[in-house]
């Protein structure tokens, strides 16, 4: 595919592509804690909470970690609960039908049972189900104690699943501070807050990602950088988007962003031209 970025920088592929291997994603600080716990919780099994701003790399900490598991003893279901009145019960019917189970017609309670027996069989066959249930925010307390029972599994003797919820933290933590969600919050292992990159982790962020696109120079100053992590908050999805359109700007103007004497004003001349395209930061009134 043409592209005006990759041929000006001579790229291999998209630099600040969400579809960055997951080897190549860059760990920083937050992140890294945040996957050491995953696999914590790997070990001990049950539910845990995942929260963050948006933007803030859970969808690429969870591919991360999910990227490690072997698929010989692990089994990978993924559901996102929708905005809507009874949230639980798509996610239920997603998950059986992944699980290869047939979803009974209208009935919750027998499809949670279903999926229960279904992840079981998987545990006694040698293989680890680990779910993940994205935008979990947009569960009401009903569905949280739908949950809760895929827990109760023997007495508690073992927990044959590894359950992730994932979403907005303070919507999360507003609704299962609910005096009816006790025994759900009883049964989290913890709630990981994954915050997003230190000002000293951009400049490497970015190096990261060009690196694995094919580039072998640096193409941002450190001043760029700074710039753009405040404009950003640090936030990597806005980061990966700030940054881009500032290649953008530099290669459609046939400039570069760093490597001569008028580098630094070339490139926050682009970091400006980026901002105009970008309203999350234009309506903060931050300025260079």
């Amino acid at each position: 595919m043409s592209s005006v970025v990759l041929g000006r920088f001579q790229l291999q592929r998209e630099p600040f592509s969400a579809q960055i291997a997951t080897d190549a994603v860059f760990e920083f600080s937050s992140f890294k804690q945040g996957r050491l716990r995953l696999e914590e919780a790997l070990h001990r099994r049950g539910m845990l909470l995942l929260v963050g701003e948006p933007g803030s790399g859970k969808t690429a900490l969870l591919r991360s970690f999910c990227g490690r598991l072997a698929a010989s003893s692990h089994q990978v279901l993924y559901a996102a609960a929708p905005a809507m009145k009874n949230p639980a019960r798509p996610v239920i019917e997603s998950l059986l039908t992944q699980a290869g189970e047939k979803v009974p017609f209208n009935n919750v309670g027998r499809g949670l049972a279903l999926l229960g027996e279904a992840l079981k069989r998987q545990y006694e066959q040698g293989k680890l189900p680990v779910i993940i249930v994205d935008d979990a925010h947009h569960l009401n307390a009903d569905g949280w104690l739908l949950f809760k029972t895929l827990s109760n599994f023997e007495m508690d003797s073992k927990q044959p699943v590894l359950m992730i919820f994932v979403g907005a933290r303070a919507e999360l933590l507003s609704t299962l501070s609910w005096s009816r969600l006790d025994e759900v919050r009883g049964r989290l292992l913890f709630c990981y807050h994954l915050r997003g990159l230190e000002e000293s982790e951009t400049l490497p962020y970015l190096a990261a990602h060009l690196q694995w696109a094919g580039c072998t120079r640096p193409l941002f100053p450190k001043e760029v950088a700074v710039e753009l992590h405040r404009h950003a908050r640090g936030l990597p999805r806005l980061v990966n988007r700030l940054a881009y359109s500032c290649l953008t700007a530099a290669a459609c103007d046939q400039s570069n962003l760093d490597g001569d004497a008028t580098a630094l004003p070339c490139g926050l001349d682009c970091l400006k031209q980026a901002l105009t395209e970008h309203l999350f930061s234009a309506s903060e009134g931050r300025s260079l």
